[in-house]
Formats: C-alpha cells, sequence, structure tokens
C-alpha cells in the first residue's frame, strides 16, 4: 500500500467546510464509504474518513475489551473472526480446551498434532486443514512462518497412516523452526536521536483537557508537544464525538503552516497509548533499488495489560482506518506491545540492538515458540542483530530507560530513584510548610540534610510533620494535600502520594532487613520489595554497560500512578523531549532537565507537559507515536 504522504500533499474534497459546525456520526466515522475520502480542512486541519472493507467496523463495535478467547485470535478470517464465543462441536471444544493448556508448554507443532488428532484427522480434508485447526486456536500463520511448506499436510498424513501420537509428537518437538519476517528488509527505526522527529501518532479520548490547559493530560500533551516542536506534524485518532472540538481546538493554536494536523474520526473510542499498537520502521522501495519506505508493523492484536493481554479493539480500530488511508501496513503473527520495544543503531559498530521487556518473550512462548526460537523470532522481525532482554522491573521498559546515540557513543539513559526521591522531598518542602505541619527552621534543615545527603535525617523531619497532618495510618485529609498543588491544573493528592513514595524509597534504602527493624510484616515486604526493584535495576545498568552501552542515571520514577518517568521522552537529533510535570514539581523537572543536559552537550532539553499522563502510568513516549521519514 502507498504511504500516506506528507500532509501538504493530501487531496481534499472539493466543498470545503469550516470544521467548527461539522458534527460526525458513527456511522460516517467508521461505515460509510466516502469518494475522496477527506471530510474537510481548515486551516491547520484536515479530516479523513476512509471507506473500511465492509463489516469491518461493525466487527470492532461488538468486540469485547478482554482477553482473546483464542491465541490465535487474527488468524481467524480476514475480518478477524466472530466476536462471540465460537460454537464449537463437541470434537472442536476438546481440541479447543487442548490449544489453551497446552500451546505454551508442548510447543507450536505438537499442539498442532494433538489438536488435529482430538479433530479426528481422517475426518478434516487437507483442503480444510487450516481452517479447522485455526477455529479451535492453532496459529496457523506462525506454522507457515516457522516451517517448509506443507508441514501441516504431513502431520495430518502420519496421524490418517496411524503413526503413534506420543512419538509424533516428539518428532515434532525436535524440529528447528525458523521464523521468515513478515516485511523482507524491514528494519525497525532507531529512537536513539538519528532520526529527525517530523511526524507523530497519537491518539486522543477526549476533546477537553482533563483540568485544564497545563494539566499535561491527553489534549495538553499535543499541545505542549506542538509548542516544543513548531514543526511536527500530527496524525489524529479520536472517536468521532471528539471530533469537531478537536478541530476547533487544534485550529486556535498558533502555527505558521497550513494542514498540521490530520483527524481520523472513529466510531469506538482509542486509549491514549499509541505506541503500543504499532512499530515503525523501514523497507527497501519496490521501484527504487537504493531507496527505503516507511512501514508500520502491527502485532497480532493490539492489547494492554501485562498476565493476560487485554484486546484493545479501538486501537485495532485507529490502525485499519490508518492503513485505510494509505499507509503501508503489515501485520506480524507475533505480538507486542510498542513500549517494550526500544531500539537503538550502535554508531560505532552499526549493529542495530533491540532492547525487550520479558514481557515480550512470554507472550510468543505462550503462541508455541520455544524462548530462544521466540527471541531469534523478534529480533527478525524487526530487522536487528542483538537483542538484550529486561526484566519487568515496571510495566514497560520505556518506563525505565531510554536510549541515545550521542558523540559516537550508545548511551542507556536509567532512571536514578535516589536521586528523584530526593528532588521531590526538596519540593515537599513548600508543602509541609504552608500546611503548618513544619517550621521555617525545620525546613532549612532538611535543605541541609538533603545538600549533606543525611537521609535518615531528612525521614526523621518528615515523619514528624506527616505525622502531625496524618488522621489514621496513611491517611491524610484532602484539605492537606491541597497545599501540595499550585493551580488548579495540578494535582495535589498526586504530588502527596509522590512524596510518600520518595519516603519510602528513602527509608527503604536506610533498612537492610526492614522486618528485623520491628516494622510490621507487611510494611516490611512492601520496604523489600522496593529494595528488589533498586536490585533489579542495578543489574539492568550492569548488563548495559557489559554489551558497551554508556550507562547514565538521571532522576525518574516508575511506580504506576505515582510515577515521574523523565525517561519516557522522545529524541531527535538536536533535541530530547523530556515529559514534565510542571506545577508543584517543577523543581523535580529541572533537576531531572539538567541532568540530561550535563550528559548531553549540544543536545535541547524541552520539557513537555506529561502531569495528568503521568498520573496515569504512562508519558510522552508512551503517547506519541513517532514516524520519520526514511
Amino acid at each position: 500500500m502507498r504511504m500516506l504522504p506528507s500532509f501538504p500533499a493530501l487531496a481534499y474534497a472539493a466543498t470545503c467546510v469550516c470544521l467548527a459546525s461539522v458534527a460526525f456520526s458513527a456511522a460516517a466515522a467508521a461505515r460509510a464509504p466516502q469518494e475522496t475520502g477527506v471530510v474537510a480542512s481548515a486551516g491547520l486541519v484536515a479530516v479523513e474518513n476512509p471507506a473500511l472493507p465492509k463489516g469491518l467496523a461493525d466487527y470492532f463495535l461488538a468486540q469485547e475489551e478482554e482477553r482473546p478467547y483464542l491465541r490465535n485470535y487474527r488468524v481467524l478470517d480476514p475480518l478477524m473472526g466472530d466476536p462471540g464465543a465460537p460454537g464449537w462441536d463437541e470434537a472442536e471444544r476438546a481440541a479447543a480446551r487442548l490449544v489453551h493448556q497446552r500451546l505454551g508448554l508442548d510447543g507450536l507443532l505438537p499442539t498442532a498434532a494433538r489438536a488435529l488428532d482430538a479433530l479426528g484427522a481422517r475426518g478434516v480434508p487437507l483442503q480444510d486443514l487450516e481452517r479447522r485447526l485455526a477455529r479451535v486456536g492453532v496459529p496457523v500463520d506462525l506454522v507457515a512462518r516457522t516451517t517448509p511448506p506443507g508441514t501441516l499436510v504431513e502431520i495430518s498424513s502420519r496421524l490418517v497412516a496411524g503413526e503413534a501420537l506420543d512419538a509424533l509428537c516428539a518428532d515434532l518437538a525436535a524440529r528447528p523452526l525458523v521464523y521468515t519476517p513478515t516485511i523482507p528488509g524491514f528494519v525497525l527505526a532507531s529512537e536513539a536521536g538519528e532520526l529527525p522527529l517530523e511526524r507523530v501518532r497519537v491518539q486522543l479520548t477526549r476533546d477537553t483537557d482533563f483540568q485544564g490547559v497545563g494539566d499535561g493530560g491527553a489534549l495538553d500533551l499535543v499541545r505542549s508537544l506542538a509548542e516544543a516542536v513548531p514543526e511536527l506534524e500530527f496524525v489524529v485518532h479520536a472517536k468521532d464525538e471528539h471530533c469537531a472540538g478537536l478541530a476547533r481546538e487544534f485550529a486556535s493554536w498558533p502555527s505558521t503552516r497550513r494542514e498540521r494536523f490530520v483527524l481520523f474520526p472513529q466510531a469506538r473510542t482509542v486509549s491514549q497509548w499509541a505506541q503500543d499498537a504499532l512499530e515503525y520502521g523501514f523497507a527497501p522501495d519496490a521501484h527504487d533499488p537504493d531507496g527505503r519506505e516507511g512501514w508500520l508493523l502491527a502485532p497480532r492484536h493490539a492489547s494492554r495489560g501485562e498476565e493476560f493481554g487485554t484486546l484493545a479493539p479501538g486501537d485495532e480500530l485507529a490502525t485499519e482506518i490508518y492503513a485505510a488511508a494509505g499507509a503501508r501496513l503489515a501485520r506480524s503473527p507475533l505480538v507486542f506491545q510498542g513500549g517494550n520495544v526500544l531500539c537503538a543503531l550502535d554508531p560505532k559498530t552499526g549493529v542495530r540492538w533491540l532492547v525487550l521487556g520479558e514481557a515480550e518473550l512470554h507472550r510468543n512462548v505462550a503462541l508455541g515458540l520455544p524462548r530462544d526460537v521466540a527471541l531469534a523470532a523478534l529480533r527478525a522481525e524487526f530487522g536487528c542483530q542483538r537483542a538484550l532482554v529486561l526484566p519487568a522491573n515496571s510495566f514497560h521498559i520505556d518506563m525505565e530507560l531510554t536510549l541515545r546515540s550521542h558523540g559516537g557513543q550508545l548511551m542507556a539513559f536509567v532512571a536514578d530513584t535516589g536521586a528523584a526521591s530526593r528532588a521531590v522531598l526538596r519540593c515537599a518542602i513548600d508543602g509541609v510548610l504552608a500546611a503548618g505541619v513544619m517550621t521555617p527552621e525545620e525546613g532549612a534543615l532538611v535543605r541541609e540534610h538533603l545538600d549533606a545527603n543525611r537521609p535518615a535525617n531528612v525521614a526523621e523531619l518528615y515523619n514528624q510533620a506527616l505525622g502531625k497532618a496524618a488522621i489514621g495510618p496513611g491517611r491524610f485529609p484532602k484539605a492537606f494535600a491541597d497545599h501540595f498543588q499550585r493551580g488548579p491544573q495540578d494535582s495535589g493528592v498526586g504530588n502527596l502520594q509522590r512524596v510518600l513514595l520518595a519516603l519510602d524509597l528513602l527509608l527503604a534504602e536506610l533498612l537492610n532487613d526492614p522486618q528485623a527493624a520491628g516494622i510490621n510484616p507487611e510494611t516490611a515486604l512492601y520496604l523489600s520489595s522496593l529494595r528488589r526493584r533498586e536490585l533489579q535495576r542495578l543489574q539492568v545498568s550492569q548488563a548495559l554497560a557489559k554489551e558497551g552501552f554508556a550507562v547514565v542515571a538521571v532522576p525518574s520514577l516508575s511506580d504506576a500512578r505515582r510515577s515521574l518517568a523523565t525517561i519516557n521522552g522522545l529524541h531527535g537529533p538536536d533535541m530530547y523531549l523530556m515529559p514534565a510535570s510542571g506545577g508543584f514539581l517543577e523543581g523535580f523537572d529541572q533537576t531531572a532537565q539538567r541532568a540530561f543536559e550535563a550528559a548531553l552537550p549540544g543536545v535541547r532539553v524541552i520539557p513537555v507537559r506529561s502531569g495528568e499522563t503521568l498520573r496515569r502510568a504512562g508519558a510522552l513516549h508512551c503517547a506519541a507515536f513517532s514516524m520519520p521519514k526514511p
């Protein structure tokens, strides 16, 4: 498919109207075919409404946000199969149960053989073999990508000939599986700053700010990003009912460029996390031997969550709409979430590194691939020579590190929670002083102890102050939290939670054995878990350094809704766009910014407002999907 052209080159309908007066319906956004594709334009904003294959939008509207009932999911048919539970007969039900229970344990080919045996191999015609196996959950597309042609026919023939099932499965388990990439010659785009930031894809959940301008929510993050990089183009996906408001909002932003925003309405709500549903890279140009084309590579299905991988049908619909508008899209038979996949090109060796969170291995082991095969498959799919798998210390690895090529060296910026907690506690002095639970003299003493790195003294003074405000163990009145915000766009509750986390981290740092210190067992286990996470972070840094990365620790926190993940940003050749909380914690942002600037001379470090997004366990890299030109 052709790639979506540069925005100024988009075609427009013959009659354009002001988007401020346009209302979009679900039918118009997702079902009705459009002759021109583009509905309207208003200076900065164009709206595209491409026609989808018949029935596809209806499928997405019916799909539930839940774990797929079959692991192969999208292989059922071109329209992703029945969104409801399948109507299996007794043999199919037994085969499906077997696939569900044994695929990740026994492997791809042995499970296919056992499923076919449960179906009754003699009763499955060869021309119907793939469809019947797919119907009960066997990922037959993955079989085709990892084995020679005719493998399933061979399995069927041996079963029909009467070969013992256990012997057949033992033979199949010993066979090597070699993965063939979905896009020949594809390489994942490096995110380490070599490529200019020219276009990003975002997904907006509403047409208004959560609290107001400056809150760092989904819309304000885009506003701040547009301010930070005036030349940046935006592909925007949103539910149809929000598009008129978004178009008016975008049109009100100052800009010297036309058609900066291309807006795709759809009939189902999207999540904010545009990064997770796709990856982006380059493949050889079919018409130019020396050229490259940009490609989108989608996972088997868009998902959210760690353990079960809940379907994200709204995000899937956004992908299909973008492809219908002309984006080159291929779908991988593998499962991955983009925030857990990072790529960087080593400027010294030319090696393309794939850095993965361990969950991406487990997702594909669950599809029947042995661990080493799953890793090799991911490396081949993304066109990388080397791979490094990191533990799930945070939900996604982009909350724990960011990669950067600078000065001829491949760098890994990792979270320094010790520095982060101290920077938060320095900001918190203003809050406890304003609440009247700490005297100015005690506040000055806290600053002195922070400067001299005396964490025990800092913790003691804060414990005394917070004890005056608490109305129960770990409980504080809303009026107290209000002292930890600056203006209505800030979150006093969220900031107080960060202060409490910073104290927990300080306490965990001080106590080698929390239980032996007389702390109650539940709290001791919690503090011990914080210490284990810090040990894992140290091990990650050591693993990166061993592979030649220059490891730089910067103030950053990753703890779900209490995160301050300054490393979850975007790189350009001369800039780093850093997530910033702002408001009460602006001093924390400045501390992190100085750390990045010290490590990256000549690189502009630009804060991008991300406060509410951070309070939703994400940040800039999670929400903005970069698509540089080849």
